[in-house]
């Protein structure tokens, strides 16, 4: 092949890269952008306090100071982040959208928030009342928020080509490590969605990029002067959007003095420019740093954050914090909202396989390494890759350590901490798999793998999380599981139908749904709650749950009076639960102002009478395994294809007038009854005259037939109460059961016309 061709293919090959970094760029500011409009105001992580420390700016009152205000318009535990993004998206907003005098409107909180962290299903995710439409063109503190959520879509953007830069500068001879690197970022869940935030870290997660691609550069080319003041800045900008980018300035001043290509730079050039590293460094950011020493008393800030409720009365133990790391590990990889919209496991696993093949294609390499780029001697290169991938190895270890530091600090165990270091994790997540994978194209399908998951999880997971309810017809809402109800609370809202799990019981320690079909009948401003209870006996209270309508989105204010719609509540009970035990549900709505000064919604009968209880239906809690009493007296007594009588016990058998005996009956359920079955006790004498009886439900009503399962064995209790005017005498015990009101019977299965049941032993009345 002639040079000439050979230069061709060389030009047509970058041409090839070039697009490709163009593709992976234009397809992250889109998708950045799309998460950014369609994420609800305030629901990302802390946006509220980034949001008051931009606004601040904005209105000319400068950077915060102490002392720290927690409020929901108060930069709080933000107040002492350095200032970089937040001038940058002042700057924008001040242009573009100055006027924030709504803000008031915006942030109302969600008093249902949070609900549960981690599951997958959505159920008051929304830290915020979304009652204003948040649609384009925006208005007032909404467009404010979407510009300044702009400018972090072009930090991230930075990220993205800056990640691209260092892994060529990394690995020249083997461009695919530096578009499949930018392509790791830019595809990333997590991090697209977070770049569509009011938030610092895609600042300091581009800016920690491009130090590592100065001193990747340098280590690559050769230190000389300006690489070396070029470097200083960078760093200085990095440690201006974050304070753990700080770290990673005694790293890259080590490389600078030990680590070069050219080795034959004398150890005094090589102090010098790290001094000059340094100096930089010093120059542009001591005087933030000596500002936030003096008003918050630590230069590093974190003073603001241990004022939190968050913060631990005393720090972790390092191992205990170091086993949180799997728990930052999912907000590493995909966790929207503030970090409560999480998607199935198997996602995680698909992601951790992926992270972990790379992992050990870099251990491979590192035993084995392969020259990617071109060196006078083998030797040289290998040296150079080497110290590159240490470098890039070390700073992900640094950043991992200041994590579980902070999380022996404080109850934040969050992934995205981690992203300063987010560019050397794709670089080297690129090079194990091009290692290991080979082929360049198999290598390309993680990448793809992580589109789709940021494509399809806006409206599988991230948009459904916020959605209103569906407004159902007469129609659908017959449709829906349950039976209908006609409770009335107030004037607002009726519930017109409910459905109790009845086919899979919950058991203790775990959650159920009650499906609630309302009616709005009126708008109310008022913050009003759906409090679903379950209650014990003695009115003990078992499991409570507090939701907005809507499970958070559809608040009161902005009902639809005749728009139909179901909540499915979900309901946690304890591990320490009695079952088998049947309870009582109570619907209400009431009044949130907060949790002590709460006012019930009276409740109507559809005749317009007030409800003295707002019970509306009964569950039961089964055991994890049902295990049977010990029989006493065993018999067998079937009636019909329900019920058998297994077994009782008569104490004692004699008994005075006026005195009580005790009967214990011990049933077994064929199959699940259908109904509810009254016992009915009659104790007579040989001419079967009655001489008292002890009817009712079993277990006085607690436990209702229509809850027992197919196989399990209930002790039923009841007194007989001997009249003071009973004649002495041998008295029979005859039992069955029967249906209320109808007084139906059930039969014994060997007979259809019997109905009673005679026990082998009687009373004897004294």
């Amino acid at each position: 092949m002639t040079i000439n061709a050979k230069r061709s293919l060389r030009s047509v090959s970058e041409m090839m890269r070039v697009a490709g970094i163009k593709i992976i760029l234009g397809a992250f500011v889109v998708l950045a952008v799309i998460y950014s409009v369609a994420t609800p105001a305030f629901e990302t992580p802390d946006e509220m306090a980034h949001f008051a420390y931009i606004r601040g700016l904005v209105d000319g009152r400068g950077f915060p100071a102490a002392p720290i205000v927690v409020a929901d318009d108060q930069p709080a535990q933000e107040s002492s982040q350095p200032p970089l993004y937040y001038v940058s998206a002042a700057l924008a907003v001040r242009l573009i959208a100055p006027d924030t005098s709504d803000l008031a409107e915006w942030i109302v909180r969600n008093p249902a928030f949070p609900y549960i962290f981690g599951n997958t299903y959505n159920d008051n995710k929304n830290l915020a009342i979304h009652a204003l439409p948040d649609i384009f063109p925006y208005r007032g503190a909404s467009r404010a928020l979407h510009v300044a959520r702009l400018v972090t879509v072009l930090f991230g953007a930075l990220a993205v080509w800056a990640t691209y830069r260092l892994g060529r500068e990394a690995f020249p001879g083997n461009p695919a490590v530096g578009l499949v690197a930018a392509a790791v970022v830019a595809f990333l869940p997590q991090f697209v969605f977070i770049s569509g935030a009011v938030s610092n870290d895609p600042a300091a997660t581009a800016l920690c990029a491009l130090s590592l691609w100065g001193v990747v550069r340098g280590i690559r080319r050769g230190f000389t002067w300006r690489r070396a003041a070029a470097l200083g800045a960078a760093l200085s900008l990095a440690a201006l959007s974050k304070a753990s980018a700080v770290a990673l300035v005694p790293l890259a001043i080590l490389a600078v003095i030990f680590v070069s290509a050219d080795r034959q730079s004398r150890l005094k050039t090589r102090a010098g420019w790290s001094l000059l590293v340094l100096g930089v460094v010093l120059l542009l950011i001591g005087p933030w740093y000596a500002r936030t020493w003096l008003v918050f008393g630590d230069p590093l800030g974190t003073s603001t954050h241990l004022a939190m409720p968050w913060a631990r009365p005393a720090p972790l133990a390092i191992g205990e914090a170091a086993s949180k790391l799997p728990y930052a590990l999912i907000s590493f990889w995909i966790a929207f909202g503030w970090g409560n919209i999480v998607t199935p496991d198997w996602v995680y696993t698909v992601l951790n396989v992926a992270g972990a093949i790379g992992l050990i294609g870099v251990g491979l390499w590192s035993v084995k390494p392969e020259r990617y780029a071109p060196a006078i001697d083998r030797a040289s290169a290998l040296y150079v890759e080497r110290s590159i991938v240490a470098l890039l190895v070390v700073w992900g270890l640094v950043i991992i350590a200041a994590l579980v530091r902070w999380i022996q600090l404080l109850d934040a165990a969050i992934g995205r901490l981690a992203f300063p270091a987010l560019a050397g994790f794709a670089v080297l997540f690129a090079l194990g798999w091009l290692r290991i994978l080979r082929r360049r194209w198999l290598v390309a399908v993680i990448p793809m793998i992580l589109l789709a998951l940021t494509v399809t999880a806006i409206p599988a997971v991230l948009l459904p999380a916020y959605a209103q309810p569906l407004i159902l017809s007469e129609q659908a809402i017959a449709q829906q599981p349950g039976h209908p109800i006609d409770v009335r609370f107030g004037d607002v809202a009726r519930l017109i139908r409910l459905d109790v799990p009845r086919d899979h019981w919950p058991q203790p320690g775990a959650g159920f749904d009650l499906l609630l079909c309302w009616e709005p009948l009126a708008r109310d401003e008022r913050m009003l709650m759906v409090l679903v209870q379950i209650i014990g006996e003695n009115n003990r209270l078992l499991s409570s749950r507090r939701t907005l309508p809507g499970l958070g989105s559809y608040p009161t204010g902005i009902w639809q009076p005749g728009g139909r719609f179901c909540d499915p509540v979900h309901v946690q009970l304890d591990d320490k639960t009695p079952a088998p035990a049947v309870y009582r549900v109570e619907v209400g709505m009431i009044d949130h102002i907060d949790q002590d000064t709460e006012e019930r919604l009276p409740a109507y009968a559809p005749d317009g009478s007030q409800l003295s209880t707002n019970f509306v239906d009964a569950i039961k809690v089964a055991p994890r395994e049902y295990v049977s009493p010990p029989i006493e007296n065993a018999l067998s007594y079937r009636l019909g294809d329900q019920i058998e009588l297994i077994g009782y016990a008569v104490e004692p058998a004699a008994v005075d007038r006026s005195g009580t005996a005790r009967l214990r009956l011990y049933w077994r359920a064929l199959r699940r009854p259908d109904k509810d079955y009254t016992v009915f006790v009659h104790v007579q004498d040989a001419e079967q005259h009655l001489l008292t009886q002890a009817d009712g439900p079993p277990k006085s009503g607690a436990y209702p037939t229509s809850f027992w399962d197919a196989g399990e064995v209930v002790s039923d209790d009841r007194e007989i109460a001997i009249p003071a005017a009973a004649p002495s005498g041998h008295y029979s015990i005859v039992l069955g059961l029967y249906q209320a009101p109808d007084g139906a019977r059930l039969s014994l299965a060997n007979d259809a016309a019997q109905t009673e049941i005679v026990l082998p032993i009687g009373l004897e009345v004294r």
